[in-house]
């Protein structure tokens, strides 16, 4: 992907400016260019039970071989020519935890959607998953400055980006 990384002044510069949301935000989460990210929940491969509420169970078992669904504890809304995208933490690689990522751009973020995560232990034991571990970096691309073709979201994508939307509205963080 082309475009300009945005270090971490730019970042806190967007920030300050309400260009880029990113909510709560913290600084000590900044590193030279990206954004730090840790767990909020913890939900099964269907996203439809949740294993562990980080708000009050500071760890989370993952069990061997089990894939789960992550929400992270940062809302984050990128303005139109700006694209997130997720790195794994050194911090799973060496855990034996692989993470399921992608990317995001305008519109998400706008309803408050959560950051959701694919993760799977990839071991033959037992992990724990602790509140304040760091799970992924999300970097910032900016595209503004170079011209883009229009292109519709995808009908897959615009279903995933409605079911999270509602669960945002029905069962998600309120970051106001």
């Amino acid at each position: 992907m082309f475009g300009n990384t945005i270090s971490n002044s730019q970042i806190s510069a967007l920030v300050k400016k309400n260009e880029l949301v990113i909510a709560p935000f913290d600084t000590e989460r900044l590193t030279t260019a990206h954004y730090c990210l840790s767990p909020l929940r913890l939900f099964d491969e269907d996203a439809r039970e949740i294993i562990c509420d980080f708000l009050n169970e500071p760890v989370a078992t993952l069990k061997p071989g089990v894939y789960y669904k992550l929400e992270v504890d940062t809302l984050i809304v990128v303005p139109k020519g700006i694209v997130g995208v997720f790195t794994t933490s050194s911090t799973l690689i060496e855990m034996g935890i692989s993470l399921h990522a992608g990317r995001i751009d305008w519109p998400y973020g706008q309803h408050g959607e959560p950051i959701r995560f694919g993760l799977k232990n990839e071991t033959t034991r037992e992990k724990a998953l602790q509140r304040d571990t760091r799970v992924a970096h999300v970097e910032f691309r900016d595209l503004r400055g170079l011209e883009l073709l229009p292109f519709d979201v995808s009908p897959s994508d615009l279903r995933a980006w409605l079911v999270r939307k509602w669960r945002a509205a029905d069962d998600g963080p309120s970051y106001e």
